[in-house]
């Protein structure tokens, strides 16, 4: 099969178009044919050999390490040929390929409602952003600071913080200020003078640091903070420890996946794509995602020509046109709508108090909870 990858460690230039053999499915991964895919900068991080250690890779090895797409076998028996699924890539393997393997503990139907594009947005960034909520027990009455709140991580965890409830203060650069307001925060500009603004707009402090950005700007983040604890960073997890909070505990549950998924098909969140390429472009969309520029996230699919339904086009690295989705935020996402299920590890209110849900509203999800009752949404088909 072709495959976008690396057959070593290094920078753009060891990247390319390759040939690999066909992933083979087993009880514990799914193979499926991709229809579209997440592309992160950790990805980055993974050819470049930074992740060594930690994220298992096995030359020639595809970039990506989420996606969605038809299901083509299924040893396990979990799904059916032809179903639409998203999720994690089996560890030594890539998601920008014509075939992927997909941990099937890892693995969720795409639901009705739900675009496999916004589905392959899930497992790294918008779960990241879950697992953070989740872990630092936010709920309705915080107020949680949120630094990069442009991009991936931080659009995404703008969007579910609100759904909890809390007060939300975005800091990201002046281009990304209608975005991080639409998707509900208070927007902060960055660059000098950021950490008086906050304290100008929260004289009391906040209760919770999400950050994406790392560096100093962490540093001058955990004085504002009430309890110095509830820092935590997907950009600088050592540099968080040692200020008292610490890095985001990955889940990675079907679940949960399945929880997230519901709540995009619901409207409730939305996965904000900036850029949406086909794969034959894949080159372009690294360079987008190296720039770090992009406004939320970077999206390849296994489209080869233009798709008349996506909106704008973008003059590609070689000259021709490559068609790419338009980032778009649903103003109604920053109302939170509750799903009315229990939670997993009790009430999500602040520091594990139960909270009382909004007039109007039934009790509010928390990001500890296993995810929907299964049966609400009818499973996805396409020939695989």
């Amino acid at each position: 099969m072709r495959i976008y990858g690396f057959t070593e460690y290094g920078g753009p230039e060891v990247e390319g178009f390759l040939d690999a053999p066909d992933p083979v499915a087993s009880t514990r991964a799914v193979l499926v044919r991709m229809r579209a895919a997440g592309l992160n900068p950790a990805d980055l991080k993974v050819r470049s050999g930074q992740r060594q250690g930690t994220v298992e890779v096995r030359f020639p090895m595809a970039l990506g390490r989420e996606a969605a797409g038809a299901v083509v076998r299924d040893p396990s028996g979990r799904f059916r040929a032809g179903e639409l699924v998203f999720g994690s890539c089996a560890s030594g393997s890539g998601a920008l390929g014509d075939l992927v393997l997909l941990v099937v503990e890892q693995t969720a139907r795409v639901p009705e409602g739900a675009t496999p594009e916004q589905a392959a947005c899930i497992p790294v960034a918008i779960e990241t952003a879950w697992d953070a909520l989740a872990e630092l027990e936010v709920g309705p009455g915080d107020t949680v600071l949120i630094l990069g709140a442009g991009g991936g991580v931080g659009v995404h965890a703008v969007q579910l913080a609100r759904h909890l409830g809390a007060r939300v203060i975005g800091v990201a650069g002046a281009g990304k200020a209608e975005l991080v307001a639409s998707a509900g925060a208070e927007h902060v500009p960055s660059g000098p003078g950021w950490n008086e603004a906050v304290a100008a707009l929260a004289p009391e402090g906040v209760d919770a640091v999400i950050d994406a950005v790392g560096g100093d700007t962490v540093r001058e983040a955990a004085t504002l903070l009430r309890d110095p604890g509830q820092i935590r960073s997907s950009a600088a997890p050592a540099l968080a420890s040692e200020l008292g909070g610490s890095g985001i505990t990955r889940r990675r549950d079907a679940g949960v996946y399945a929880e997230l998924a519901e709540l995009v098909a619901r409207g409730v969140i939305q996965p904000v794509i900036h850029t949406t390429y086909p794969l034959s472009e894949a080159a372009a969309a690294v360079a987008t995602v190296a720039s770090g520029h992009a406004t939320g996230k970077t999206v390849i699919t296994a489209a080869t020509t233009h798709d008349l339904s996506w909106r704008g086009d973008k003059r590609g690295y070689d000259g021709r046109i490559t068609p790419i989705r338009r980032f778009s935020m649903m103003r109604a996402a920053v109302s939170p709508r509750r799903l009315t299920s229990r939670c997993r590890r009790g009430g999500p209110g602040p520091r594990g108090r139960a909270a009382a849900p909004a007039a109007g509203a039934g009790r509010a999800a928390s990001p500890a909870r296993r995810g929907p009752r299964p049966g609400r949404r009818g499973a996805r088909h396409e020939s695989p």
